[in-house]
């Protein structure tokens, strides 16, 4: 099946840096496009919406954004100078209010349309859908969808100031705040062969290159980073979650080999643990220390032990991590790492996740094991039954883990917990939160969202892999 995402990236700017006159101005960001598309197709749709929109708005020459624009490449890193933070930067250089989007999705002639107006006051959102649509009807359907969206009222509210407009403002300021709140931050999920999707809303899902087919498995970000572990001692690293650079661990001098499963940050630094007792430690994501080691008979350095493990968190000081051998350790600085005491259990169980949260942390595995510890050191089993738990997040006052068959439990103090059993049973491996919403990522291309932890909504990630972990930065 052939698929064809392009995204047409439209801003729409009204200033008064420009003069005053009868029509808002704006600027027309350059079209951004993926996959296959000709660039007499592409000329002819923004020609289309440029024309449309100067029935309502005077367009600023494009020299003056390109002015800005250039400014914020001089201001910003190369790599810190994503689309989003440089149209940001180049919005504050020009002092700018509104903006619009618009976006066009096709899948095998196909076509969905989306047009978003974002001011001060609100966020309007207009669609079209077409089966087999040519270019002709193409443009209609973008005339169509300024006129509903901007029509001769909303341009006036813009234009005229007058007593009846203020209270109008007034009511949809709430509005705007909430809308703003959706616009900002973005969710990355990785998964296997190399999959790599992100989203700024854990709706709406687009893949990026990652550049390596292998199996990648935790991710997270710190200050903006975002660093991906997986097979064969894989770290990739990324500032847009767009384009990724491939990073590694040593050990004796040589690249490691050791598969990671987990991913942490705190304390200043990122921990990294996988199979063979790999730990590694790094301060940017870019130099990766290999820890917790001891000598051979033969001088070498090797891990102190063998436990396979799966997941890592940082809380109240203290890192913690959990194996598939059933074993916890945990550190303080992320070099030195102690093995530690569960009580209360009759067998060692395969662990996959760890968590902290409400003074307390939180750890989980197989046969529904939960085992919670006020101090990381001395770990208590609370819970055990019958099918297997792959994650564990806390946020909003609640903590959430699910695993087998979708069946997710939740809990506002990690020792009494509720069991919900989904109507579509399928694996879930990974758990975010972001925009008000928790997002779950699983087997086959699974992305489940749900706003409280209960009811959930199955979204459509575009992938048939297998999606292991998902992050979201602010």
């Amino acid at each position: 099946m052939k698929h064809l995402l392009i995204i047409l990236s439209i801003l729409l700017l009204s200033s008064p840096l420009f003069g005053q006159s009868e029509k808002p101005q704006t600027i027309i960001v350059p079209t951004g496009s993926l996959g296959e598309i000709s660039e007499i197709r592409k000329k002819m749709l923004e020609k289309t919406l440029e024309s449309k929109l100067d029935d309502y708005f005077d367009i600023v020459p494009k020299e003056l954004f390109e002015e800005a624009q250039e400014q914020a490449f001089q201001e910003m890193d190369a790599d810190e100078c994503t689309e989003e933070q440089c149209i940001m930067m180049i919005r504050e250089i020009l002092q700018v209010e509104n903006s619009f989007q618009m976006v066009l999705m096709e899948e095998e002639g196909d076509t969905q349309i989306s047009l978003t107006w974002n001011d001060l006051d609100k966020k309007r959102v207009e669609e079209e859908y077409c089966e087999g649509c040519k270019t002709k009807q193409l443009r209609k359907m973008i005339e169509g969808l300024v006129e509903k969206l901007i029509g001769v009222k909303n341009v006036e509210q813009v234009l005229v100031e007058t007593p009846k407009v203020v209270p109008q403002v007034v009511q949809e300021t709430v509005v705007h705040k909430t809308e703003e709140d959706k616009t900002k931050g973005l969710f990355v999920t990785v998964g296997d062969k190399g999959t790599i999707l992100i989203s700024s809303d854990g709706i709406s899902w687009i893949s990026r290159e990652s550049g390596t087919s292998e199996h990648l498995h935790g991710i997270t970000n710190k200050n903006g980073l975002f660093v991906t572990v997986g097979g064969k001692g894989t770290i990739l690293t990324s500032r847009d979650g767009i384009s990724w650079t491939e990073r590694y661990g040593t050990l004796n001098g040589h690249k490691s080999s050791a598969w990671l499963f987990g991913i942490s940050e705190g304390n200043g630094i990122f921990v990294a643990v996988g199979d063979k007792g790999t730990i590694f430690t790094s301060s940017d994501g870019t130099q990766w220390t290999s820890r917790n080691l001891k000598v051979d008979m033969y001088g070498d350095s090797v891990p102190k032990t063998t436990d396979e493990f799966k997941g890592v968190i940082f809380g109240n000081g203290l890192f913690v991590t959990v194996s598939w051998n059933g074993t916890i350790f945990t550190s303080s600085d992320g070099t030195i790492w102690t093995e530690r005491q569960i009580v209360n259990t009759k067998r060692l169980v395969p662990l996959r996740g760890v968590n902290y949260g409400s003074e307390i942390f939180v750890a989980v595995g197989h046969d529904e094991t939960i085992l919670t510890s006020k101090d990381g050191v001395s770990w208590t089993q609370v819970r055990t039954g019958t099918y297997n738990l792959n994650n564990v997040i806390y946020k909003n006052g609640l903590f959430l883990s699910s695993g087998t068959d979708g069946r997710t439990l939740n809990s506002s103090n990690g020792l009494r917990w509720e069991v919900m059993t989904p109507e579509t049973k399928v694996d879930l491996f990974g758990v975010s939160y972001g925009k008000r919403e928790f997002v779950f990522v699983g087997k086959n291309g699974t992305v489940r969202t749900s706003p409280d932890g209960i009811g959930w909504t199955s979204r459509t990630s575009g992938t048939t892999e297998n999606l292991y972990g998902v992050t979201y930065k602010e």
